[in-house]
This record gives structure tokens, sequence and C-alpha cells, in this order.
């Protein structure tokens, strides 16, 4: 059962992940949430609680940024890692919120809590 703590929101893009301050693999992610997201690694995986970085581009109220993110796996499987952010400022979580808002307003599924 999973025990998200936030409402994800289908989400697609490329993800940068790096593990010990080296880029390891290009993903991508399915979906985001104020918490965190999952991305597609394929046969990549980390144990639960491994400290990586995601470097990832979002759309601001500036227009496109990246961001270089500190996050947790909080677990792994054959499809990918779910990674909790441990960081987030002002505009990161404005970002996410607005990517959920815009969920909800083009009517998409968003995965809620199990």
């Amino acid at each position: 059962m999973e025990q998200r703590w936030s409402v994800r929101a289908p989400f697609t893009t490329q993800v940068i992940l790096h593990h010990n301050a080296l880029p390891v693999a290009v993903c991508t992610s399915s979906d985001i949430g104020l918490g965190g997201l999952f991305i597609k690694t394929g046969p990549l995986t980390y144990p639960r609680n491994s400290v990586l970085h995601i470097d990832i581009e979002l759309n601001t109220e500036l227009g496109p940024k990246r961001f270089l993110l500190e996050t947790t796996v909080v677990f792994s499987s054959g499809a990918g890692m779910g990674l909790m952010f441990l960081e987030s400022n002002s505009e990161i979580t404005r970002t996410i919120r607005q990517l959920l808002l815009d969920a909800v307003d083009h009517e998409m599924p968003i995965m809620t809590l199990a």
C-alpha cells in the first residue's frame, strides 16, 4: 500500500539522476507531487533511504528553470524509484502546486493517497 503524503499528478519530463555528485542516468518522470516524484529507471535501482540528487527542468512563473534537488529513495521496483524531496523552496513549491492545479483544470486523473 502506498503511503504518500501529497497528491500526485501525471508529469513527464527528463530527469538527470546524480549519485555522489556524479550524473549516473537520464530518466523520465511519470508523476510529481509536493512531496516527491516517481522516475522510470529501468533496471537501475538504489536501496531505500539512499540520498540522490535530481536535475529537473520545471516551468516556473518566469519560464523554464533547472533545479538540482536533494531526494531520498522511498521505494524501488523494476519500473523505477519513488523519490521524496529532502529540500524545497517557495519557487519549487509554487511551481509544483501550479502543475497540480493545471492537472485538475484539464481534468487529468490525480493520484491520491491510497
